[in-house]
């Protein structure tokens, strides 16, 4: 298994390019009990379309009043009266061409719908529930998790609830909605009730520092990107309310190589899972303690993707507020609960600017065709960036221009035929290629001379 840092975007998330596939987003499972009437839950029904482009989405009504980046063809379902309701319970019927569900957090009627309508899933429900229990997390992670045990009963609990500094965590938590302090627990409560029926439950002890997360995806090849990096907000000292998307630069070597560590710990419950997943931590100055993962979509990874979209240093993301100005994105809404995304200017530079001048050019030729076309767009893709869009034209006899729109910007090539010259300029948010091997590339092609190459990070 690799672990790679890097900012990725949709668009190099292989899962998230079928054509064949129903894309869709309930998030009911992750809450405490799913008989809970939970309205916030409306709103995350709506959350896929930001990410996936001219593919298959389920939303509901609400939806048009987002202004996702890309189309899509939307299936729209309609927002029942019970907030309980999953998604996967209101569509009415799907078009032959699908042949998949993909599912951004298992939900027990996504596996009965893609069942009953002969589809693959990516994601079942039971799967879930295994590589979720934060129990056996910790066992994984042994001693680079806080101190912890199980609670076995009442008398196992009581026995150090005055003594120690912690939590009551259950091992199917999720947002910090079934996380209590154990100092604010007072004997003979409904929770007490709790301890005795379920089972489930353990302490740990408190961490000291800041509460963070890395957005990570592991592909079908078993190899880990860590794409995001956040600082969680937190309300109460234990409901995630939102969080600060930060640098991945942000993140010193001592801590990813902790992370790292953390993630090849737990990978028993990551094999044969390809999506999404976040691990929370706890940072003290460079220590890092891992409290546990959510191997699954989680609140910060489509805010994060959308930052990495948007080339930002910073972002934060915020949960249920009521207002949002006119800069910010409101990734969705209930009511007057919205969720938004405040992007932040870049600190450092925009990107590199590049041009490459060759002249005494023996392959010169007086115009484009598409042989030339495409073997100057494999040399512009490969080298600098993916292509997203070409035009050209042909000034014959004296020569041609070419553009390409880069997914990072853009490249003009210019050639003048009775000079035998040729000149490149290029700006790339991608600061990483190399200029000289590009030069060397385009000058083999042309068989001349480089006569200049300048460069700016502007």
């Amino acid at each position: 298994m690799k672990i790679i840092i890097k900012k990725i975007k949709p668009e190099d998330i292989d899962f998230l390019q079928k054509n064949d596939t129903l894309y869709s987003s309930d998030f009911r499972s992750i809450s405490e009990d799913m008989n809970y009437k939970i309205p916030a839950m409306w709103k995350y029904e709506n959350l896929m379309g930001w990410i996936i482009k001219n593919k298959s989405v389920i939303v509901n009504s609400d939806y048009e009043k987002l202004r996702y980046p890309f189309g899509n063809n939307f299936i729209k379902i309609n927002k029942s009266k019970d907030p309980r309701v999953s998604i996967y319970k209101k569509i009415t019927n799907i078009t032959k061409d699908i042949k998949k569900l993909w599912v951004a957090i298992p939900h027990p009627d996504a596996d009965i719908f893609a069942r009953d309508n002969n589809l693959k899933i990516n994601y079942a429900y039971s799967d879930f529930l295994l590589k979720n229990d934060k129990i056996k997390q910790k066992e994984l992670l042994g001693n680079i998790t806080p101190r912890w045990e199980k609670i076995k009963d009442i008398n196992n609990f009581k026995r150090f609830k005055d003594k120690r500094n912690g939590y009551i965590k259950r091992k199917f938590g999720s947002g910090g909605f079934t996380v209590f302090n154990v100092k604010e627990i007072k004997e003979n409560t409904q929770f007490e009730n709790l301890i005795n029926n379920d089972g489930e439950w353990y302490f740990e002890e408190f961490a000291k520092g800041k509460s963070c997360s890395v957005q990570c995806l592991i592909d079908e090849n078993s190899d880990v990107t860590i794409f995001g990096f956040s600082e969680q907000i937190i309300a109460n000292k234990k409901n995630f309310v939102g969080s600060k998307i930060l640098d991945l630069n942000d993140l010193n070597k001592k801590s990813l190589d902790a992370l790292k560590i953390g993630i090849k710990k737990i990978y028993p419950l990551l094999k044969n899972y390809n999506g999404f997943f976040g691990v929370d931590f706890i940072i003290n100055n460079t220590n890092i303690s891992i409290l546990e993962a959510n191997i699954r979509m989680t609140a910060a990874t489509i805010p994060t993707l959308i930052s990495n979209m948007c080339a930002c240093d910073n972002a934060i993301y915020y949960e249920d507020v009521e207002k949002y100005e006119n800069n910010d994105i409101v990734l969705a809404f209930n009511d007057k609960d919205i969720d938004k995304i405040q992007l932040m200017p870049l600190k450092s530079n925009l990107g590199k600017y590049v041009y490459i001048d060759i002249k005494n050019s023996k392959k010169i030729f007086p115009k484009i065709d598409n042989e030339h076309l495409t073997y100057l767009s494999k040399i512009i893709s490969k080298n600098v960036s993916p292509i997203v869009k070409t035009d050209f034209y042909n000034f014959w006899p004296y020569g041609w221009t070419l553009s390409f729109i880069l997914k990072d910007s853009h490249c003009v090539m210019s050639s003048w035929f009775l000079e035998k010259t040729t000149q490149i300029d290029i700006f790339s948010c991608n600061k990483d290629f190399s200029e000289n091997k590009l030069a060397g590339i385009l000058n083999k092609y042309f068989d001349g001379i480089i006569n200049k190459i300048k460069v700016e990070i502007r």
